[in-house]
């Protein structure tokens, strides 16, 4: 059927000459307005009418047609604007990477043309800038739980073929492999959260499960990491565990695993972090507060955007991909919720999602 409808410019694609797309359009306008006057030289012929009125006619004729042709070229030139546009455009941002400011609100064909070369260009320029970030995360971040986790099963292997194995060392090996593991998964986890996002027609697989079912699942994730850092890690139901949900649990389940471990890594050596699920008759509020030195506000205001690094006041510096808190929103949202922060320094930080339970709860 394409093929079909491209018949007519495959074979004025074939002329010699004109060469370009936009002489051809001009050289079928010139042969198009020509047609009335060729029919009146005809006629002029054919009817033998006297010299003087035939020279009148014809000239006349021929006024109107160079006229006409002139017209029809200009107009013709004006309505080829958006291509030219929309070629230079491409062309730009192939050889030299500018974005291009094409015009969005023209309703016809070719005004959609530029709108969806506009929206396409900005797609696969965010697209070309997100490969590039994930590249150097890949190429840098991803190394370093490997190495570690390398390094410390060598040292374990030396110590095991000791005369005398050093117990306490060797827990704190295991300690820091656990934790190297724990954020290589959660790396991972939204690295390919971050893929599949930009799929077409990505959406939620809800199942049955129960948010007591949730929090255990959460809970068995990042005990060990919590322990390994001396960080009391504790999760309540407030009585809501038994609550039936029909939602995404592997979505639910990565939204707060990120929210926890963003807790876990900027919350110092004895402090405390605890992971809540309360109900109310409209909604289900699942928060994630921890004891560390909070968010600066600057920082609150950028937090849901990817590869945004999060770096709580006074707290080690610790690495990430910077995709957790985009990737916990864009999950919130797409279960039918919302994420929210707070954070005053010297108190802490609480991240709460809310769902609305005619949302997570399977409705007969």
């Amino acid at each position: 059927m394409r093929e079909r409808s491209l018949a007519l410019y495959r074979q004025m694609s074939r002329m010699p000459w004109p060469r370009t797309y936009l002489g051809k359009i001009f050289f079928i306008a010139f042969v198009g307005t020509h047609i009335p006057l060729l029919g009146l030289l005809g006629y002029v012929a054919v009817a033998a009418l006297p010299a003087e009125a035939t020279l009148s006619i014809l000239v006349a004729a021929l006024l109107a047609t160079v006229g006409g042709m002139l017209l029809t070229l200009g107009i013709q030139h004006g309505l080829m604007a958006p291509i030219i546009k929309t070629s230079e455009a491409m062309r730009a941002y192939m050889e030299e990477g500018v974005l291009p400011d094409l015009p969005r609100h023209y309703p016809d064909r070719a005004g959609r043309l530029m709108r969806d070369t506009q929206d396409l260009i900005r797609h696969l320029d965010r697209l070309m800038r997100l490969k590039n970030r994930l590249l150097g995360v890949v190429s840098h971040d991803v190394r370093t739980p490997l190495t570690t986790i390398t390094m410390g099963t060598s040292i374990l292997e030396e110590e095991l073929a000791a005369q005398a194995p050093d117990v306490a060392a060797m827990q704190e090996i295991v300690a820091m492999i656990a934790q190297a593991a724990h954020f290589q998964k959660e790396m991972m986890d939204n690295l390919l959260g971050l893929a599949r996002a930009e799929e077409p027609g990505f959406a939620i697989n809800k199942t049955r499960t129960t948010v007591g079912e949730v929090l255990d699942q959460v809970r068995a994730h990042h005990e060990l990491v919590a322990a390994s850092k001396g960080i009391v890690f504790r999760v309540e139901a407030n009585g809501a565990a038994a609550l039936p949900l029909y939602t995404d649990r592997v979505k639910l389940e990565q939204v707060l695993g990120n929210l926890v471990s963003n807790a876990l890594k900027f919350t110092p050596k004895g402090g405390t972090v605890e992971l809540h699920a309360t109900t109310t008759p409209d909604d289900l509020h699942l928060s994630v507060h921890d004891t560390g030195l909070g968010i600066p506000q600057e920082q609150q205001e950028r937090l849901f955007e990817a590869f945004t690094q999060v770096h709580e006041v006074g707290t080690a510096a610790e690495k990430g991909t910077g995709l957790g808190l985009w990737i916990s929103r864009l999950f919130t949202r797409l279960l039918g919720g919302n994420i929210s922060v707070e954070s005053t320094p010297g108190q802490g930080t609480t991240f709460s999602v809310a769902l609305p339970r005619k949302a997570v709860e399977r409705q007969e």
